[in-house]
């Protein structure tokens, strides 16, 4: 973990206070795309077996849709954050 210069100070005190929390925030983070992953690739497999195609753009599109509105975040981040996410999915389902 990364540490100010003088942790002892005031000011970097409460910023390695607030880093400390956005890391234990990118752990979980990390935590549940590992977890995602795992499931694309149970549905990957099912999907192979059933004969139906990894490819799904209505449905990704339909969930980039939901997901622009939620959380106060910039819809194109979440756009940007998403189509990273399923295209490492769809790599997984195959």
């Amino acid at each position: 973990m990364w540490k100010t210069k003088n942790p002892t100070s005031p000011p970097f005190s409460l910023l390695n206070r607030l880093r400390d929390q956005i890391e234990k925030i990118d752990e979980s983070l990390l935590a549940l795309l590992a977890q995602l992953m795992i499931l694309a690739k149970q549905i990957g497999d099912y999907k192979k077996s059933a004969q139906i195609q990894v490819e799904d753009p209505d449905r990704e599109a339909e969930l980039l849709a939901r997901y622009r509105q939620t959380h106060g975040l910039d819809p194109e981040f979440i756009e940007k954050l998403f189509k990273e996410i399923f295209e490492e999915s769809r790599k997984v389902q195959k």
